[in-house]
């Protein structure tokens, strides 16, 4: 029976390991562009040969002085630029979502920890004789996208990911029942 109850807890471990891993696929990391600053701006303090502190800093190419956020497209974010030129660059996935208000906002899926309500159906091993219809879940919620991703903080809770579009499931709950 030991061994029956260590093959759960293993078995659950590994579906919420592996489930971590394809969310943190599906997200953006790559870019195409050049968007580093000048390695002007990285030379040590021994580097600096005008003895004067107070003498600008002269930079040989132009570095970036700020995103111009209302040109952002699903993937394309725009710069200006330190010699009053603009540089567009094109990622090879979404970094930005449309909001409420209708703007492209910046994707931030960092997971945050939350305490969410839900009816006690749903969750029908948290709920107890005073829980009132309603049982508080811990769960990881991903900061800013156009879905909403929970994970749950407890590998036995039944529910232990969702992911929710416009106010539907996509795809159903990923129930766990070992």
């Amino acid at each position: 029976m030991g061994h029956h109850i260590t093959a759960n807890r293993a078995a659950r471990w590994a579906a919420i390991f592996m489930t971590a891993v394809l969310v943190f696929t599906l997200f953006p990391g790559t870019a195409y562009g050049d968007t580093d600053p000048p390695e002007e701006m990285h030379e040590s303090f021994e580097d600096i040969t005008d003895p004067d502190p107070d003498a600008p800093i002269v930079y040989d190419e132009p570095y970036i002085i700020e995103e111009l956020s209302t040109l952002r497209e699903m993937d394309v974010k725009q710069y200006m630029m330190s010699d009053g030129t603009m540089e567009k660059v094109i990622f090879s996935e979404p970094v930005h979502y449309m909001d409420e208000e209708g703007e492209w906002a910046e994707i931030d899926n960092s997971l945050e920890l939350t305490l969410n309500e839900y009816d006690t159906k749903d969750y029908p091993d948290l709920a107890t004789d005073s829980s009132n219809g309603t049982v508080t879940v811990p769960e990881f919620v991903n900061a800013a996208n156009s879905f909403e991703l929970r994970i749950a903080q407890e590998a036995d809770q039944n529910n232990m990911v969702a992911l929710e579009e416009d106010g539907h499931d996509l795809p159903p709950k990923i129930h766990t029942t070992f």
